[in-house]
């Protein structure tokens, strides 16, 4: 859809039309909750936190600046209304994860890292492995390698420091790597 329509719909939502706020939701409904699913990994949760996102957006719809993509917002809403719904439910508790980690990874030296060979593994295969580590490795690797954050951006959805992030980041990927290999084998 070409950038003049939106801006036509956002303007229409600015002054609570409600076909513009259907027409938007269609458009962008199916990716959103893709990411809400691989935050929340429960289908009726991540329809639920995509509905409750839709209404944050378009109550707030007037403080869409349009220097980023409008999809770009909505995801950057998804993704933090994903979160707190999995702080409700108590699912991630990242200072206690990180303090377990250290513990448990402190002989493990956390420079040594190998690359994931993308392109013999289907984005599938990635995607369920992913899906298989811990909430918090899934979380971070998922933002950054699916939905295309940076690691600032990871530390200001997730409230980590930028070193926990990278630290996290560095798990989550040798965790996945193995989870491949093992697969791999498996398969």
């Amino acid at each position: 859809m070409d950038s003049l329509r939106i801006q036509n719909l956002i303007k229409q939502c600015q002054i609570h039309e409600s076909k513009a706020q259907f027409e938007i939701y269609k458009m962008y409904s199916k990716p959103l909750y893709n990411t809400a699913y691989r935050i929340v990994k429960h289908e009726a949760e991540a329809e639920d936190v995509v509905q409750e996102a839709f209404l944050k957006a378009f109550k707030n719809i007037n403080s869409f600046s349009q220097k980023v993509p409008l999809m770009a917002w909505l995801k950057r809403i998804v993704v933090n209304q994903s979160i707190e719904h999995q702080k409700k439910l108590k699912r991630y508790d990242f200072d206690a994860q990180h303090k377990l980690e250290r513990e448990h990874d402190s002989s493990e030296n956390e420079n040594e890292e190998q690359e994931i060979d993308s392109g013999t593994l289907s984005s599938t295969r990635i995607k369920e492995a992913i899906q298989k580590l811990p909430e918090r490795e899934s979380l971070i690797l998922g933002l950054y390698l699916i939905e295309g954050y940076d690691y600032d951006e990871i530390q200001e959805i997730t409230g980590l420091s930028y070193a926990n992030c990278r630290t996290s980041f560095s798990r989550a990927k040798k965790r996945l790597q193995n989870e491949l290999k093992n697969r791999t084998y498996h398969d």
